[in-house]
């Protein structure tokens, strides 16, 4: 699959470099089963989700939360609001309006954390507001935020970690080298050559182990998503062409123990009808999702490693490409 980006949208060349990719030899190909969770139409009435274009930019949803088997909840940027969706009968159960220009959010005990530029605004899931923490305006490019221990961290492009808030009240900032996962290990990852790169994990008592993966082409940036009992999982990307800007994107499994393995990998279609911040998440229970966002709504897919079931993405995502960029208003 080919993921194309033009010059003509500095937002899309921004976009692709806040994602990662992965191509190892030391993964088996397209062990993942994948099955269809939920999905919802766009369209303006309340059953279906907003989609809106202006120049240069695609609105509709651009993160996601997995509550429970039973609820989704999406972060809306072209009607700011959080949608909560009935997984089973692919019907929204409610929505509340958040902040403009919100570009991620976390679900965790009843709380919505939602990330906007310098501020998190914690809402209950009635969409009121319990809590504002302002962080610093040197803080800069933030891509995500997470959750560990009643605090609240921030991502950074660098990968490395920022702490603004424990047990509902500010504090200092402080940097933290590497990802912090829902477990309170840090995950490391880094382009160390043409064609390799390294991941370093380090668990709560301090231990830290490193490999380094080679790949076939070269590595365009690898970011981590998440860690499940003993995996970590690995959104990757790596150049088909430079110039113009073409990669492959797969997600990457690699396993946990004296040292990291590479396990499973799969390529992830190249289906983008609007910019997301979050299209990956791994749950604490352990389950990997993925949002695709299609020409005819939002889907979610729930992605299993399996040796033994090779089910991949359904034809309905696959037969054809799709990129927002293709389809951009643009001014004079």
């Amino acid at each position: 699959m080919k993921l194309k980006v033009y010059r003509s949208s500095k937002f899309a060349v921004s976009l692709f470099l806040l994602l990662g990719l992965l191509h190892t030899t030391t993964a088996q190909r397209n062990t993942f089963s994948v099955e269809e969770v939920t999905h919802l139409n766009w369209g303006n009435n309340p059953q279906k989700v907003h989609y809106a274009q202006l120049p240069g930019f695609n609105f509709g949803v651009t993160s996601f939360e997995v509550i429970d088997n039973n609820r989704i909840a999406f972060l809306s940027n072209s009607s700011h609001e959080i949608i909560i969706a009935d997984a089973q009968k692919n019907e929204i159960s409610y929505r509340f309006t958040v902040k403009p220009f919100s570009r991620d959010f976390i679900y965790e005990n009843g709380l919505f954390y939602v990330l906007k530029n310098y501020n998190v605004t914690i809402y209950n899931t009635q969409g009121e507001t319990i809590n504002s923490i302002d962080y610093s305006r040197d803080i800069l490019g933030v891509v995500k935020i997470t959750r560990f221990n009643n605090e609240t961290y921030l991502i950074l492009p660098s990968g490395k970690s920022v702490k603004i808030e424990s047990n509902g009240n500010e504090v200092t900032s402080e940097e933290t080298k590497g990802v912090i996962t829902e477990k309170g290990n840090l995950v490391s990852s880094y382009i160390s050559g043409t064609n390799t790169y390294t991941i370093l994990f380090s668990n709560s008592e301090k231990r830290t182990i490193e490999n380094t993966f080679t790949t076939n082409e070269k590595v365009a940036g690898i970011f981590f998503v998440g860690q499940t009992e003993n995996t970590l999982i690995f959104d990757l990307q790596t150049y088909l062409s430079e110039s113009p800007i073409s990669v492959k994107r797969e997600l990457i499994e690699i396993s946990i123990g004296d040292g990291l393995q590479g396990l499973n990998t799969i390529d992830i279609p190249t289906m983008y009808f609007v910019s997301t911040k979050k299209d990956f998440e791994v749950t604490s229970q352990g389950n990997i999702y993925h949002m695709i966002t299609a020409p005819k709504g939002v889907y979610v897919f729930k992605l299993n490693s399996s040796p033994n079931i090779q089910i991949g993405y359904p034809e309905y995502i696959t037969s054809k490409e799709y990129h927002y960029n293709n389809h951009l208003i643009h001014v004079d």
